[in-house]
């Protein structure tokens, strides 16, 4: 069944409004009524079956709720503000692996304005929750507006393991990360922009608690390929766990 999130659900039925859902539901899915659907709020997952198309509203009836699966561990990616069309790509795949929240982080090296970020900031939710509905997850990531790395600290709790893709030498194995992970009911994950992080970025990083640097390579990986790798490998390693 396809998914779909709504905030406007009670016992009997549900009501969607969003146009981008209703022209996906009517036109690309081709959904009648009496077909079933997928409906979350508030990562509650119910099976729902459609009653009524428009072209402003799609509504339907609750037929039960479903399990829904939920991460035992919180990531967040913190991303310098690289290429958008590059940014568009990984917020993609992050959605599909499960993050909670993503940053943009202007860093020393970042090439692209906050301006520019903000500009495309609709443009960016939009993808999130496709991907979203595409890969079944139980909430939409949020994604905030552009942060200096100087206020990096604000955005982070004490409690909170930080682990920084990097090509240092102070890194410690993937392995060891495992049972950090368990330690911690968030993780932030830290990429930087092309050309890797700075003196000024590494100090402003290294002034957080709980933070360790895993090398993914020993090659030089684009800030898009680090981002999606060393995701991939954190979620592996916490549904490992």
């Amino acid at each position: 069944m396809f998914r779909f999130f709504t905030s406007k659900i009670n016992s009997s039925g549900f009501l969607i409004e969003e146009k981008f859902d209703i022209k996906h539901i009517t036109t690309v899915l081709r959904l009648t009524p009496g077909d079933h659907i997928e409906i979350v709020n508030d990562t509650q997952v119910y099976e729902g079956v459609i009653d009524s198309l428009s072209k402003s509203a799609v509504r339907g009836s609750i037929i039960k709720p479903l399990e829904a699966v939920s991460d035992k561990i919180e990531f967040r990616l913190f991303l310098a503000t690289i290429r958008p069309r590059l940014f568009e790509l990984v917020i993609e795949k992050a959605t599909e692996l499960g993050v909670s929240e993503i940053i943009p982080v202007v860093m020393k090296n970042s090439q692209f304005s906050v301006d520019v970020y903000s500009s495309k900031h609709e443009r960016f939710k939009k993808i999130i929750v496709a991907a979203s509905k595409q890969s079944k997850q139980v909430r939409v990531p949020l994604i905030s507006y552009p942060i200096a790395i100087l206020n990096l600290a604000d955005n982070i709790l004490k409690g909170d393991l930080n682990v920084m893709f990097d090509l240092g030498s102070k890194s410690v194995s993937i392995d060891s990360i495992k049972s950090k992970l368990l330690k911690h009911k968030r993780t932030n994950c830290f990429v930087g922009p092309e050309g890797g992080f700075s003196k000024e970025d590494k100090d402003n990083l290294n002034d957080l608690d709980n933070l360790f640097t895993i090398k993914l390579s020993d090659h030089i990986l684009r800030a898009e390929t680090a981002a999606i790798v060393g995701l991939g490998i954190m979620k592996a390693l916490a549904v490992d766990s």
